[in-house]
């Protein structure tokens, strides 16, 4: 459809970005969600990893990795990367309501 061809205009949009400015942590993050949004989770965890490589406390790709975790089961991890988060901006709207979610999800398990 046409939200797929706007995605894939964008990620061709993004990639030259990145292949022109390596060290720009943004222009990997708007890739990674790109991806995200394509359902090619590999790459969007590739391109998350180079923004916290550059970025560590970059909280909207550390955002981006929690939900990837959270959707692929991945509880504990999720945890501590929600743990970053909170470390980062500890009075984030969104952390309120993960911390819900990831405790609906894990139903007092040990986090």
């Amino acid at each position: 459809g046409i939200d797929v061809q706007v995605h894939e205009t964008a990620l061709q949009h993004f990639n030259a970005l990145t292949d022109h400015a390596l060290k720009f942590a943004e222009g990997w993050n708007l890739s990674a969600v790109t991806f995200y949004h394509l359902g090619k989770l590999g790459p969007a965890l590739g391109a998350l990893e180079h923004v916290l490589e550059l970025e560590p406390r970059h909280f909207k790709a550390l955002e981006g990795l929690l939900f990837i975790l959270e959707d692929a089961g991945l509880f504990l991890e999720a945890f501590e990367v929600f743990q970053m988060l909170k470390a980062i901006h500890p009075h984030a709207e969104i952390l309120s309501m993960v911390r819900k979610r990831l405790n609906a999800k894990t139903q007092g398990q040990a986090l």
